[in-house]
């Protein structure tokens, strides 16, 4: 007699019809059997139950019968309609398709989808480690289930049913998040790139048919039903969505803190101060955030997601930091190339931007020739780029100029040859850069950013270690406090995007009279001879941003006048430089604006141990920076010793966080101080690496009114001031120099606000004879006398009424400098001049009389150990290394090189022997 066992599967989510399991189902599936029992049953009919070949593997055969009970098919015992999807799909697919699209082809998907980097296309199947490994349960489940059909074993242990159940749910959820690129797969099926697409529909197919065995063995052996697979498929969706708890918490935060609404986004600021992932906030100043949670964010705070630039302002006013002042570091084995994508998206732009990698300061060296007697300074500035990378790269400076400095000159070295700049219009100049950065060449772009600020760009730096050369020439004058001393900043790095290091990288040679310099503490004097000293000596880029940095100078009080023939006018004419003592009355009415972002922590108590220097008599208004707007600490009143007193006790209790908006507060203050005669308006800030409201409204407010007041602004520390960029050319805005400690430096503005206080003057003009009594100076002094000149009258043009442009860009065009309406760049060849609307550029000489390079030659530059100091891409010659490179490092192509290889190595070690075929006979 022969037994045999009926197969009742299990409903799942994706049965086309569920089978039945009442009484009526039980009894006549009890009365068949006892009928089989006693009469053998015919023969079935139909491809679905055609007899069994001995080396047939499908339906029940695929199951070991057991000795004394032969394996028959449950499907021929079962009406089609009633049968599973899991059953059909398992009488399907051959057991070869299943190791290859369950297991094979989601291995090797999933090693694509780690190494490789989709995000820049709205894909990103794989985007923590935590979600590879969710993924890897796939294959690593149906891999099981295919162990057990080959062996022929009937066992069903639950946890393997219930790991079958989220190999469904994982293959499920990404068939429905990425079932839109279907399509795509269909029409590239018989391409790899297809397969690839179709790996989630695939894979769950796959796992289904797994299920439809399971079922299958589990009713041979005569067990109860199978668990459901809802439990696998929403343990699939909280292990996937598991890491993205504090993502989308933070998202929300995101999509507030970029509301058109105030009251939204100081909510979306509150919550991501408290409760934000700054990991999340600073990987998504460099990516768009995953669909799947931008879009959960958007449906939870019903408001629209942001872009990176915004993310990027968002940060700022979250953690009052620089996004690029903070290193991006994922987990431990989180991707490396993740952290910073490859490309630099800021290139031939406007603006520093990130660090790029591999790209760094070679070395500097600054030449400073100091005519104490003109009260002027000239300043040549080489630099050295060098670029570890095996890409182009471009470097970009923001140099802070010393106080009414000037770029009067820029060089580059092209194929070994230093080619002066050109100076042109601002736009016509930028266009011509990113035209030539386009094609790979050698151009340098120099244009101003700010007051007293210059962006300097470069590009190529060579790839593979070599290097770029180049010179910015500075003409500065030295600041007088009074007709017999005076100091000179030097320049420094306000923004880099390269690498320099805490090493004393800055090489300084000063050349003055000898007993000119006052105090160089960096430096060491190395010669005196006649009428001329050295001083040399070494500084970290942090020393030289610094108030160490600051040079004191002396000069005789009785030097009050000076003369030179302008040496760039074809006309005989002169310029000649007056100093003389000015009397400054003080301020009617005095408003002190505070900012409280984070970066001003340390500050605060130096700020209120200032104010006891304020004027007494004086109408007094402080201005707390608040995330609103401004909340103003006391009312106006006269200065008066307790009021200083109680202003510094409440300013020392203000907590600062975040980075604020300072202009609600300026315009505030702005209203208070023009309602005096003799309005002041004082702002101390910390770096503002980022604009969050526009500053139109201030511009438009100082440029209507007549009257206005007198503005002084003073920062705490280096960084970048995007408020001071905006506003390149207007008059009315004076930076402090900062030369010692906060306090002591705003002690000295308060104090010069005292009644009768005296400030020097120096004033250039232009004229056909020179005054009496003036002395006239040398070519060197006459040749830095005449740009400064030339300098203050492109600022008074522009900031006249009535702006005269046209004539501001004749006399930076003649006198080769760079201002707030011109740009010098270099390009590399003469027909690159021509194509760019720069007739003759490249053909005009340097500058008359101007300084040549005085650095002694066992000083000069030496070489890196095989590579010369070359300027990019005229040199760089086919490189299929750097060509390969372009789109990732050389461990990233390694990998993905690997990748074919460990495919084939995976499937043989697998199939335990030669690579089979996948049979389609039958």
């Amino acid at each position: 007699m022969t037994k045999t066992t009926e197969v009742l599967e299990e409903p799942d989510v994706c049965s086309s019809v569920d089978l039945e399991s009442s009484s009526e189902s039980k009894a006549e599936g009890a009365g068949r059997s006892a009928a089989d029992a006693e009469e053998p049953s015919p023969p079935a009919v139909g491809p679905s139950c055609s007899p069994q070949k001995p080396s047939e593997v499908r339906g029940l055969a695929r199951s070991a019968p057991r000795a004394d009970v032969p394996v028959e098919r449950t499907a021929q015992h079962l009406p089609i309609s009633r049968k599973g999807l899991s059953l059909k799909v398992f009488e399907l697919l051959p057991e070869e398709l299943i190791l290859w699209l369950g297991v094979i082809l989601p291995l090797f998907v999933l090693a694509v989808g780690y190494l490789a980097y989709f995000s820049e296309f709205g894909i990103n199947p794989i985007p923590t480690v935590w979600h590879g490994l969710v993924v890897g349960i796939v294959p690593v489940a149906n891999l099981l289930v295919w162990e057990q059909m080959r062996n022929k074993s009937l066992s069903t242990p639950k946890w393997l049913v219930h790991l079958n159940g989220m190999a469904i749910g994982v293959s499920l959820i990404y068939t429905l998040q990425y079932g839109w690129l279907l399509p795509v797969g269909i029409l590239l099926t018989f391409f790899l790139i297809g397969l690839m697409v179709l790996c989630p529909v695939l894979a769950l197919l796959c796992s289904l048919a797994c299920r439809g065995y399971l079922c299958t063995a589990n009713a041979q052996s005569g067990k109860h039903r199978l668990p459901g697979v809802s439990v696998g498929i929403a343990l699939s969706l909280v292990l996937l969505g598991l890491p993205f708890v504090a993502s989308l918490m933070s998202e929300c935060g995101l999509h507030l803190a970029g509301s058109n609404s105030r009251q939204q986004r100081q909510q979306g600021l509150d919550w991501l101060r408290q409760w934000g992932d700054r990991r999340y906030l600073l990987r998504s100043c460099y990516q768009q955030p995953d669909a799947t949670i931008e879009w959960l964010g958007s449906v939870i705070t019903d408001a629209f997601p942001i872009d990176t630039s915004r993310a990027r302002k968002v940060y700022y006013q979250v953690t009052g930091d620089p996004f690029q002042s903070v290193e991006l570091k994922e987990g431990r084995f989180a991707r490396w190339w993740q952290t910073r994508p490859d490309f630099d998206e800021d290139q031939g732009g406007t603006v520093v931007g990130r660090p790029v990698e591999d790209l760094s300061l070679q070395t500097s060296r600054m030449e400073v020739f100091i005519d104490p007697e003109v009260s002027l300074a000239n300043i040549e500035w080489t630099l050295v780029m060098k670029n570890h990378s095996w890409r182009n790269q471009e470097a970009r400076i923001q140099i802070a100029l010393p106080p009414g400095g000037v770029v009067s000159r820029v060089t580059l070295w092209v194929n070994g040859k230093e080619r002066d700049a050109v100076v042109a219009a601002k736009a016509r100049a930028r266009e011509a850069y990113q035209r030539v950065v386009q094609q790979r060449r050698d151009p340098i772009l120099v244009t101003t950013h700010g007051p007293d600020r210059v962006l300097v760009q470069c590009f190529p730096v060579p790839p593979g270690g070599r290097q770029m050369k180049f010179r910015i020439g500075i003409t500065a004058p030295v600041k007088l406090e009074s007709l017999s001393q005076g100091y000179l900043r030097l320049p420094y790095f306000e923004e880099e995007n390269f690498t320099i290091g805490d090493e004393k990288i800055h090489r300084l040679r000063i050349q003055t009279n000898p007993a000119a310099m006052i105090a160089a503490e960096p430096l060491q004097r190395v010669y005196r001879g006649g009428a001329s000293a050295i001083w040399q000596g070494r500084l970290t880029d942090a020393e030289l941003a610094s108030p160490r940095s600051v040079l004191g100078v002396q000069r005789s009080a009785t030097s009050l006048s000076a003369w030179t023939a302008n040496p760039f006018s074809t006309q005989q004419s002169i310029i000649w430089q007056s100093v003389q003592g000015k009397k400054f009355s003080s301020p009617n009415r005095m408003v002190l604006v505070v900012d409280t972002s984070a970066s001003m922590t340390r500050f605060i108590p130096e700020v209120a141990d200032s104010l006891s220097a304020l004027p007494t008599g004086t109408e007094i208004g402080v201005l707390v920076v608040s995330d609103g707007g401004a909340e103003q600490m006391a009312p106006l009143q006269l200065g008066t010793e307790e009021l200083f007193r109680t202003l510094a006790e409440r300013l020392k209790a203000v907590r600062c966080a975040g980075g604020k908006s300072n202009i609600p507060a300026l315009l505030q203050a702005w209203d208070l101080a023009v309602a005096s005669p003799t309005g002041m308006i004082v702002w101390v800030h910390g770096p503002i690496p980022e604009l969050t409201e526009s500053t139109d409204p201030l511009l438009e407010l100082s440029r209507e009114t007549d009257d206005r007041p007198r503005f002084v602004e003073v920062q705490s520390e280096r960084g970048p001031n995007r408020l001071a960029e905006e506003i390149n050319d207007v008059d009315w805005f004076e930076q402090v120099t900062r030369r010692s400690a906060l306090s002591a430096d705003l002690r000295e503005v308060f104090s010069a606000c005292s009644n009768q206080s005296k400030q020097t003057e120096v004033s250039r003009r232009s004229g056909s004879r020179p005054p009496k009594n003036a002395v006239q100076v040398n070519a060197k002094a006459g040749w830095a006398t005449a740009c400064l000149w030339a300098h203050d009258e492109i600022s008074r043009l522009l900031a006249s009424d009535h702006p005269d442009e046209n004539a501001a860009l004749t006399l930076a065009r003649r006198y080769q400098l760079v201002s707030p309406i011109s740009g010098a760049v270099v390009l590399e060849t003469d027909q690159q001049y021509v194509s760019a609307g720069l007739i003759g550029g490249n053909q005009s000489p340097a500058p008359p009389g101007a300084p040549p390079p005085a650095w002694p030659d066992a000083l000069a530059f030496s070489s890196s150990a095989g590579s010369g100091l070359v300027s990019g891409g005229g040199e760089v010659g086919f490189d299929l290394r750097s060509m390969w490179s372009q789109s990732g490092s050389d461990s990233d192509k390694e990998a993905l090189m690997l990748i074919p290889v460990a495919f084939l190595l995976i499937a043989k070690l697998l199939l335990r022997g030669p690579m089979i075929r996948i049979p389609f006979e039958n």
